[in-house]
Formats: structure tokens, sequence, C-alpha cells
């Protein structure tokens, strides 16, 4: 057993799933690296600097799964009729809106405050996070219940 399986979901077919999404990204990821190399060194593009090429590499390594994992629709396998849907969509609403408290509270008492332009400042990194989870985890939902009446009719 891996120490990966730690972080992965207890469903093993999201597991596999998820592997595969991670397997392919690191494929993506070493053929852009491939690319980039070669590039560089046949024609006269100029290098990317180092620290570029990582966060490259880097946002492929953790956007691509995380892509993937919205769009297939494996989030909520047990989402099937309107009901749940918009239960789930409430609970997916309080869940950010929670979030963005949480994020607030601790990050004010971990920090020193120079004022009100730094809560301020605070208040916006939490919202534009709140919103992002916001929206990945609707967007999940969404495709999920799309995929599950979809299967429900078939």
């Amino acid at each position: 057993m891996s120490w990966l399986t730690m972080f992965l979901p207890e469903d093993e077919y999201k597991q596999k799933r998820l592997i595969s999404f991670l397997a392919e990204a690191a494929v993506i990821a070493f053929l852009t690296t491939l690319i980039g190399s070669a590039l560089t060194r046949l024609t006269s593009i100029p290098a990317l600097a180092s620290e570029k090429s990582f966060l490259i590499i880097a946002a492929v390594l953790i956007l691509y799964p995380l892509l993937r994992y919205i769009l297939s629709g494996i989030e909520y396998a047990d989402i099937f009729t309107s009901q749940q849907y918009k239960k789930q969509m409430k609970h997916i609403t309080f869940r950010s809106i929670i979030f963005f408290i949480l994020f607030n509270l601790i990050y004010a008492t971990a920090t020193e405050h120079h004022g009100w332009s730094t809560i301020i400042e605070t208040a916006g990194l939490a919202l534009i996070f709140m919103t992002l989870l916001f929206l990945i985890d609707i967007s999940s939902l969404t495709v999920s219940y799309k995929k599950n009446k979809n299967l429900e009719t078939d």
C-alpha cells in the first residue's frame, strides 16, 4: 500500500479514477518538460526561467487532476433527484460561508493587525478562496447530477 492512499477517497472506484488522473497529469508534465527542453535546444526561443518552468509543471500536476475529477461527475454519486440536488446546493453554500468566516478568524488571530486595510485584504483573499471552492463544488455537483440523471433514465 502506498503512502498516497491516505489522501485518496475511501471509494475504490474514485481511487482508481483519481490515480489515473494523477498518472495522466504526470505524463503531460513529462511531455511538457521534453517539449520545452527540445524547443530550448533546437530553436532560438529563449529559455524560460527555471522558476517559471517549475510553476508550469506544478500547475499541470495540480490543475489537470482537479479539472478531470470535477468534470468526471464522480464526486456526488448519490445525487439523483432535484430535492437531493437542492439540499446539497444548500450544504455547499453553508460550507462556503463557514469557510469564509473561519478563514478570517484564523488569519486574524494568527497575524498582527495593521488596521482596516489588513482586515479588508484578508476578507478579500478569503472571498476569492471561498468563491473558487464554491465554484469547484457547484460544478462538480452539477456534472454529477446530470450524469446520475442520465444513468437513471438509461
